[in-house]
């Protein structure tokens, strides 16, 4: 084999499910059943979007989760098509739900106080034991550290 004329670029690169939520500071894991996305077709602000996967079945999950620290505030538009009461898209600091959204809900604004320190942020949205309405997806957009 051969190698030819590498080169090795010296700009930074940023997480895209960060670049995305439109904050580049930040590095994002993802687990569960399915990954999410970045969206191009659906979002609050810019071009795009975070979006769970359309491919989840019954009792299947997606999970995003970042760390933060150093701030005192933190800011986010979410919206949900799933099934009204089942299929949840969730909000949680440190492991404590803040808040889920289900059916059809377009996009919102939440803006949450937290201490100072290190602070867990994690979306998820999970799907029930059966029935699919909607587009059986959640999205978030827009995340701001104040």
């Amino acid at each position: 084999g051969w190698v030819d004329k590498l080169e090795l670029g010296t700009g930074t690169v940023t997480d895209p499910i960060a670049e995305a939520l439109d904050i580049t500071n930040l590095t994002f894991s993802l687990s569960g059943t399915g990954e999410w996305y970045v969206e191009t077709g659906t979002y609050y602000f810019g071009n795009s979007s975070v979006a769970s996967p359309a491919s989840l079945t019954d009792n299947q999950n997606a999970v995003m989760e970042t760390t933060i620290s150093g701030v005192t505030s933190v800011s986010f538009f979410w919206k949900v098509s799933s099934e009204s009461g089942y299929d949840y898209l969730k909000f949680y600091i440190d492991g404590t739900l803040q808040d889920r959204i289900s059916g059809t809900v377009n996009w919102t604004q939440k803006t949450y106080s937290v201490t100072s320190g290190s602070h867990t942020l994690k979306w998820e949205y999970v799907k029930d034991y059966s029935v699919s309405s909607g587009s059986d997806m959640g999205w978030v957009d827009k995340l701001e550290l104040l």
